[in-house]
């Protein structure tokens, strides 16, 4: 990902758009996935997010963990539970980031849930 705005949040997607879990009425999530910041990036630390989904209870977008950038350029793990589900339906997770270098990347990889 390579953002290039300080006010737009630049979103992850994977082959079909966001990353997508089914859930059973009840059910909460864990999703994990790894991130890495370039030294360049200049933005926030990246979020692992949840999208809203008022028909399973998820009422606004909603941060599930932020990057600690403990060590920049290096490869850390994020992950976080959700709410339960009010019913059965699709929860889809996405990192965000943002940032105006221009040259600073943002990479994602091995998406997985629980």
């Amino acid at each position: 990902m390579l953002p290039i705005s300080a006010s737009v949040k630049l979103e992850s997607v994977g082959p079909y758009g966001a990353f997508a879990v089914a859930v059973a009425s009840g059910e909460t999530v864990t999703p994990s996935v790894y991130v890495r910041e370039s030294a360049a990036y200049n933005g926030n630390r990246c979020r692992l997010m949840v999208r809203r989904n008022d028909a399973i209870g998820i009422t606004a977008d909603t941060v599930l963990a932020t990057r600690s950038g403990a060590s920049d350029a290096a490869w850390e793990l994020m992950t976080g539970t959700t709410i339960t589900a009010t019913d059965d339906g699709t929860m889809e997770f996405y990192v965000d980031c943002d940032g105006t270098a221009g040259t600073g990347y943002v990479y994602v990889d091995s998406f997985s849930c629980a």
